[in-house]
């Protein structure tokens, strides 16, 4: 059994939830809005806007690491969902572009989050 912080075991419900039932397109927006939050609240460098290089050289610097490899940047919300979910890039993009759009009051009356994973 692996321990994890409640953040990723939501995050891991909802990689299930994606990759393993047959969702609607609400649905699929509602996890995948919720799952990208959850992914910048980890990894907040990936948010679109976010200072690239000019941060991570301050971060070096500041740390006394100059000329040495950079840290580890986590990749891209997209890429990585689409890595864990087995769904498209583009696809998860859509669905999360729905999700923004509709909100979040209206994605809870349409595509409630399933707590767990229905049994089979």
């Amino acid at each position: 059994m692996v321990e994890v912080d409640d953040l990723r075991a939501e995050l891991m419900l909802i990689d299930e939830n994606l990759a393993r039932n047959d969702l609607s397109a609400a649905e699929r927006a509602s996890y995948n809005t919720r799952r990208k939050a959850i992914w910048q609240e980890l990894h907040p460098e990936t948010k679109r806007g976010a200072a690239g290089g000019a941060a991570t050289k301050a971060k070096a610097e500041a740390a006394g690491q100059v000329g040495q490899q950079p840290p580890e940047i986590a990749t891209r919300y997209d890429e990585a969902a689409a890595s864990s979910t087995g769904q498209a890039e583009r696809t998860i993009r859509r669905d999360c572009t729905r999700g923004e759009a509709l909100g979040g009051a209206a994605l809870a009356k349409v595509a409630p989050l399933r707590q767990s994973p229905p049994r089979r």
